[in-house]
């Protein structure tokens, strides 16, 4: 039985020698292992091995100059050598052939090779040279090396490149293969998903289609069915109103408290139906906003004042703080009545009988911003609620009345009026209750003109006009008030009707035909009974009048209502 051969690798690196090793062992040959060239030559010197496998590079003694060694020594020169060699330039195989290596391969490997390689020069090692062979001189790439392998060495080391480049070849002719079948299967992977992409975008097409018809469909019947509601409730309401105006007979008591239940219930109901078309408008970014300054206090004041009756039947304290606040907005008087409507509702509604429903507004701390708080010592909210209370259609209970609209429509509302909706349940420092917290963008304060002949009249309306925040601009003519119109457009006039020169009702005509003046609201001040001819103008234009003396809140009352209330909107 022939001996194992033993083979003898010279390898630095641990992981390309065990691959090697492994190739050898299932092979069936013994490897020995060394981690260097100098190791490698020291074992071979002691042991001789049938076969030397080397790396080209490695540190000390790389494989050339093992192999050069080995080929140099008497007793080592007929064992063969294969180079491992991760290069396979031609300057490769020229230092190969100067070490007189008998196989130069590529790493990695090919584990067919090398076991071919190492049969081969294990059956038919190389045969010692009777006579030194004849040297050589290699000219590459301009220069010159000077070989002495022999012939055998030459074209056994020459067909080992050989064999090394053909396998690259091959395995460069197969990946290319592989990659057309690839390519292939890519494409007609791209055409597959194209094809279903399409089609998908034809049924997604066809579903936005038909959600675009419903939409309108839906749009079409909110707006149909608002009609129809808005119209019977504005019968309604206009009918209730008279009744408990005693229009067509006295009303008892009794039935005045039914009245009263049915003007309540109209007055909710057009509320949601204005909630269900404002949700279509923001929806459809066709929400219109009629932005005009407005003094907040008096807002707030107006609108609680509305729930004071309720308060009182539900045994309710309702306060106002913040009276003297001189702060002005420019927003939407109806939507964000609507809001304020909304909140105090909200308080009344869960807050139990002798309970206190308080509204303050004050500035807020970096006096940019203006505050509403709307605070009740009602029963609260659950936390687990509260981040969800201004989310659309959001009820809390399962029997609870209402669409779930209100809150989440006072929210979308404010913020596009620049504003912030807050609620804390329970309010800062207290212990129960709920806080609604509005904040809106400070405005300018409104300037208005006021045209007076009389220098007291006119330092009057001052002096009673700027401790509610207004910045007044004086006149003492029309021709004058006329001067300041062509270069500044105050918000709102205050005019005598009965001027030296041009009267005030003269100015007045001589403004509304100016198209860049005509919008501005006014009211008219007279000392004297205003004649036929000048009130009928006035009704006209709507323009409200009142006597000389006046009280500061009627004055005040009278310019926010020219301002921003029943007389302006209706214009």
């Amino acid at each position: 039985m022939q001996p194992t051969p033993i083979i003898l690798l010279a390898e630095d690196s641990p992981t390309q020698a065990a691959a090697v090793y492994r190739i050898l062992e299932d092979a069936g040959f013994h490897v020995r292992v060394a981690t260097d060239g100098a190791c490698a030559l020291d074992v071979a010197r002691a042991t001789t091995p049938d076969l030397v496998i080397s790396d080209v590079v490695m540190p000390e003694l790389g494989g050339l100059g093992l192999c050069a060694a080995l080929k140099s020594d008497p007793a080592l020169q007929r064992v063969p050598v294969i180079l491992l060699t991760s290069r396979d330039e031609t300057l490769d195989v020229i230092q190969g052939l100067q070490s007189r290596a008998d196989r130069y391969l590529i790493k990695p490997p090919d584990p067919e090779q090398l076991i071919d390689a190492t049969r081969a020069l294990l059956q038919a090692p190389p045969a010692a040279e009777s006579t030194p062979p004849d040297p050589c001189d290699v000219s590459v790439h301009g220069e010159v090396y000077h070989i002495t392998a022999s012939r055998s060495q030459i074209v056994a080391l020459l067909l080992s490149t050989y064999e090394s480049a053909q396998r690259i070849n091959r395995d460069l002719r197969r990946a290319q293969e592989n990659l057309r079948h690839q390519q292939e299967d890519l494409e007609r992977n791209v055409r597959t998903r194209t094809t279903e992409l399409e089609h998908a975008n034809a049924v997604l097409g066809a579903a936005v289609a038909k959600l675009e018809a419903h939409d309108r469909a839906r749009a079409q019947f909110i707006d149909n069915v608002s009609h129809e509601l808005r119209t019977p409730l504005a019968s309604m309401s206009y009918a209730i109103t008279n009744l408990l105006r005693g229009v067509v007979c006295a009303i008892p008591e009794s039935l005045r408290t039914y009245l009263l239940m049915f003007q309540a219930d109209c007055e909710r109901m057009k509320a949601t139906v204005a909630d269900i078309l404002d949700l279509r408008r923001i929806d459809a970014q066709a929400l219109v906003l009629n932005r005009m300054r407005i003094r907040l206090v008096s807002l707030v004041q107006r609108t609680a004042h509305k729930f004071a009756a309720e308060a009182a039947d539900k045994n309710l304290t309702l306060t106002v703080e913040g009276r003297s606040i001189p702060g002005f907005v420019d927003a939407d008087p109806l939507k964000l009545e609507r809001i304020l409507t909304n909140l105090l509702q909200n308080a009344i509604q869960f807050t139990p009988a002798k309970g206190h429903v308080q509204i303050t507004v004050a500035p807020a701390r970096d006096h940019h911003w203006i505050e509403i708080r709307v605070t009740d010592d009602g029963i609260g909210i659950a936390p687990e609620h509260l981040p969800h209370l201004t989310e659309r259609y959001f009820r809390v209970g399962e029997f609870v009345a209402g669409t779930g609209l209100g809150l989440s429509l006072c929210k979308e509302i404010l913020e596009q009026l620049g504003g912030e909706l807050d609620l804390k349940s329970p309010p800062p420092d207290r212990d129960q209750g709920t806080q609604a917290l509005v904040r809106l963008p400070l405005a300018p304060a409104p300037i208005l003109l006021a045209v007076d002949d009389s220098k007291t009249v006119r330092l009057l309306i001052e002096h009673q006009l700027s401790a509610h925040g207004y910045q007044c601009q004086l006149a003492e003519s029309a021709e004058r008030a006329m001067a300041i119109l062509r270069t500044a457009t105050p918000d709102a006039l205050i005019v005598d009707a009965v001027l030296p020169g041009i009267d005030g009702v003269q100015l007045i005509i001589q403004i509304k035909a100016d198209h860049r003046l005509r919008h501005i609201p006014m009211v008219v001040i007279t000392g004297a009974e205003v004649d036929r001819a000048r009130r009928e103008i006035l009704e006209e234009f709507r323009i409200p009048v009142i006597g000389k003396p006046w009280r500061e809140d009627e004055l005040v009352e009278c310019l926010e209502d020219a301002v921003f209330g029943k007389h302006y909107l209706q214009r």
